[in-house]
């Protein structure tokens, strides 16, 4: 082959091998805003907004009150005996059982006694200047009215001591005292004067009224003669926030039993100034040492703590009532 030729073929085929290896020209990329280019963009997936967990509420803190107290309560007490009752148990077991009542409530309460009844009675265990007998026959039918006249000061000149002589100045009633009136019969209010609507129609005294008389279903005994249902008395009892016991109960001492615990709870009792949280918190100390649950309990009605029994306390006594109370939002 001529030196010529072969020059030529070997220049063409350089020329081709360059040409098969040359790349395109490079495409320019279209970047956007957001420096992504629009071949990528194709690509992306959209991000998924971030999700944040919500705040766990907290709890309400609570705060530790203490309410202090000092037991200086005073309590004027009425008691209205008709004949009947005393001839039927016994006077002297009457007495003695009035002497048990007045004692366990003076233990705790500065407590004044206004007895009306036939005759004085003996009281050993009280204060003679706490006590003042009212010498005025009391019939099984007439006791509201009886009661309205004491409390207008139409008996001021028959208050009498336990010999029977005149007081010098009637025993007072006092402002700023609790009043608990308790009525025994074996009849029931009659005529104007002596009804349930006739008592203190305003509540101007705020009193407690307690009736222990007969009820529909009292059985009657050699100790109990019934001369009428005391449905007056009952009522005047249900309106007045009393007690209200069977006159013929077979267990006479515990008529007094129940009527010394209850005018207990409604008189030895300490308002709180805050709504507990929990009841379950609160703890009571009575002169700084604890009283256990079985002696006071809480009253949520009136927002208070009551003492079961006087003999708990004792005038001066100082009552500490700690409790929780919900912080107020």
């Amino acid at each position: 082959m001529k030196a010529t030729n072969l020059f030529v073929r070997s220049l063409a085929l350089v020329s081709l091998g360059g040409f098969a290896c040359s790349k395109p020209p490079a495409k320019a990329e279209r970047i956007d805003a957001t420096g992504i280019s629009a071949d990528q963009s194709a690509v992306v997936l959209e991000k998924e907004p971030e999700i944040v967990p919500a705040e766990t509420p907290k709890e309400p803190e609570k705060v530790l009150l203490t309410n202090a107290f000092t037991v200086d309560q005073k309590l004027d007490l009425v008691i209205a005996t008709d004949a009947a009752v005393g001839d039927g148990r016994g006077i002297d077991v009457l007495a003695a059982q009035l002497n048990i009542l007045g004692k366990a409530l003076s233990t705790a309460m500065d407590t004044q006694i206004h007895f009306m009844t036939n005759e004085p009675l003996v009281l050993p265990d009280l204060a003679a200047a706490k006590i003042g007998f009212i010498d005025q026959a009391v019939g099984p039918t007439d006791i509201i009215g009886l009661l309205g006249t004491l409390f207008a000061n139409g008996f001021a000149e028959q208050y009498v001591d336990a010999a029977g002589d005149a007081l010098a100045a009637p025993l007072a009633f006092r402002p700023g005292a609790k009043l608990e009136v308790v009525l025994f019969s074996t009849g029931n209010g009659e005529d104007d004067g002596n009804l349930a609507v006739d008592f203190d129609p305003a509540n101007a005294l705020k009193a407690n009224v307690s009736a222990v008389v007969a009820m529909a279903d009292s059985v009657e005994s050699d100790e109990c003669t019934i001369e009428a249902v005391g449905q007056e008395y009952i009522e005047l009892s249900k309106k007045l926030n009393g007690s209200l016991i069977d006159v013929c109960s077979a267990n006479f001492v515990q008529i007094f039993t129940t009527l010394t615990s209850e005018i207990t709870k409604r008189n030895l009792s300490f308002k709180l100034a805050e709504k507990p949280a929990d009841p379950r918190t609160i703890t009571v100390n009575v002169n700084e040492k604890p009283a256990t649950r079985d002696l006071w309990f809480y009253d949520g009605k009136n927002n208070a703590i009551s003492f079961l029994s006087a003999s708990v306390l004792a005038a001066g006594a100082k009552v500490e009532v700690k409790y929780e109370q919900a912080k107020t939002p």
